[in-house]
């Protein structure tokens, strides 16, 4: 005889909808009170420790990413590494975002995938996301070399080009990418290079675990040896 078994996370989940559901028949007189709320405790979820690389894995990953030859996938997880950017900021980021003289980059906004609308526009998180990031000069040495690609895409297409909101991050014919492209990039690079298992996420802790724009990792001294 099988049994359905269910974990925390879902229990929580469902422990809150109902509870929902109960107060709102609450207030309307329609029970005499939330049964759930008052009487059952959810299960305490318990928190997964954030995935993150060590400085010395952070080291290997960003030397295994030099020799990256998909210039869309190197600039992306680089920007994730430099500057601990979410990803749908990340692919929410335009040409106009891209400060080389102050080397900084503008998050102003975030892409979302939508059943209903595709990719589309959204806020970032909250308020204080809208944000200036400081990078280190290579970062933008390397956003040169990927406009280059950008540029030649665009030329491609002519008047077949989709990219009207000039996202950084694109299909091949301008339109802005899936957020969960970045993943496939990333497992796709982890594979091939018999990495550890990360998400782009990781990279966020990574970045604001080890500071990388502050100096603890010396891109020169990791060029050099690529």
């Amino acid at each position: 005889e099988s049994t359905l078994s269910l974990s925390d996370k879902t229990i929580s989940h469902h422990h809150r909808l109902i509870s929902a559901i109960l107060a709102k028949a609450k207030r309307e007189r329609l029970i005499p009170f939330n049964v759930a709320a008052e009487h059952a405790t959810a299960p305490k979820v318990a928190k997964k420790e954030a995935l993150y690389l060590d400085d010395k894995q952070a080291r290997e990953f960003l030397s295994l990413l030099l020799n990256e030859p998909d210039i869309r996938a190197k600039t992306a997880l680089v920007i994730l590494l430099f500057t601990g950017v979410r990803r749908g900021e990340l692919c929410g980021l335009s040409w106009q975002d891209i400060d080389g003289g102050k080397q900084c980059i503008n998050v102003m906004r975030a892409s979302q995938y939508q059943s209903h609308r595709g990719v589309c526009e959204v806020p970032t998180k909250n308020e204080s996301s809208i944000r200036s990031i400081d990078a280190d000069i290579f970062v933008f040495e390397l956003l040169d070399k990927y406009k280059i690609w950008w540029n030649e895409q665009r030329l491609l297409y002519g008047k077949d080009w989709q990219g009207k909101e000039q996202r950084l991050f694109i299909q091949e014919d301008g339109k802005p990418i899936n957020p969960d492209t970045i993943n496939y990039w990333m497992t796709k690079f982890l594979k091939k290079n018999n990495f550890k298992h990360i998400t782009p996420h990781s990279l966020r802790h990574t970045f604001a675990t080890l500071q990388i724009t502050a100096g603890d990792v010396d891109i020169r001294t990791l060029q050099s040896r690529t």
